[in-house]
């Protein structure tokens, strides 16, 4: 059932809204596993409603446990503000939290809730690029594109860019087996890093595929770099057992960027013969609602 679909509702009078709508009846149906949640009011006419607020867990009955014991005085600015219009919480379970961010980063454009505060704007979503300067490669994660090299996106959810230049740094023949430089494995992690293209001799035959392997995977074109990186991985190279988990981690989230976004946006591109890999937030929203246009085609034509 889709969002829209999942708005009507009538109205519930309660002092706590949240601990009336989140009833105990309610959260033993909440799934324990990933999942987006939004928190919906009526609108003055009581008819349909609008989202008030989103957000995504990695445990969706946890989380709506703590919702609902929330006093007034202990939630966020923003959604202090639409607390007491909440008249219904949705879910929507996801397979896995990579999954459920990407989602809530959809949701959050699409509906503007003004209980949240950050990612509600099409400019939330961010572009990821690369570009070589005398024998360096650059990769780079900007809010918007800049001139020279290469870029990709807008990406809702490209928190996996961080995991990906840790990846590069863990395996990359000049860098392999030093420790990773200060932050770099924090969520925030660096906005740019700068790795060399060719080993000491600058023979030909050194230079890393690296320019390649990144247009494709941020294309959404193949899956060569994340199979690239599994076969680089030298489990020699990191000889505390940690390190090399720590590398596969950071290999998935890498492999699921691929295949939750990466790819699905050069399809969604495809689909409406858009070829360039690098669109405005504005169009990104024009596409998005195309798609949902046809899908709602779809269903009044196999329905009627």
């Amino acid at each position: 059932m889709s969002v829209e679909q999942q708005l009507t509702f009538g109205w519930v009078t309660a002092a706590r809204p949240l601990r009336v709508v989140i009833t105990l009846e309610k959260l033993r149906a909440a799934p324990v596993a990933p999942g987006v949640y939004w928190f919906a009011g009526a609108h003055p006419s009581g008819v349909g409603g609008r989202v008030l607020y989103v957000g995504q867990s990695s445990n969706l009955r946890q989380r709506l446990a703590a919702y609902r014991n929330l006093r007034p005085e202990q939630a966020p600015e923003f959604l202090r503000r639409v607390l007491r219009l909440v008249r219904e919480v949705r879910w929507q379970r996801c397979e896995d939290l990579h999954a459920a961010r990407s989602l809530e980063a959809e949701l959050l454009v699409r509906y503007r809730p003004p209980g949240n505060r950050l990612g509600t704007s099409p400019e939330s979503r961010g572009y990821v690029g690369f570009q070589t300067v005398k024998g360096w490669l650059i990769a780079a994660r900007r809010a918007r594109p800049e001139a020279g090299g290469e870029w990709f996106g807008p990406f809702a959810g490209i928190d996996s860019f961080h995991a990906l230049l840790r990846c590069i740094w863990r395996v990359h023949h000049l860098t392999r087996g030093r420790p990773l430089p200060a932050g770099w494995c924090q969520d925030t992690g660096p906005e740019q890093a700068c790795y060399p293209l060719t080993g000491g001799g600058g023979a030909p035959e050194e230079i890393e595929p690296w320019p390649s392997l990144l247009r494709e995977y941020w294309g959404g074109e193949t899956d060569r770099l994340i199979r690239w990186l599994r076969a680089s991985a030298n489990p020699t190279s990191w000889p505390e057992p940690w390190a090399m988990r720590l590398y596969e981690r950071d290999v998935e989230q890498v492999e699921l960027f691929y295949h939750r976004i990466a790819r699905p946006w050069r399809q969604l591109r495809a689909r409406f013969g858009v070829r360039h890999p690098c669109l405005t937030a504005s169009q990104v929203e024009q596409l998005l609602a195309l798609k949902r246009a046809t899908q709602a085609s779809r269903k009044a034509l196999s329905h009627p």
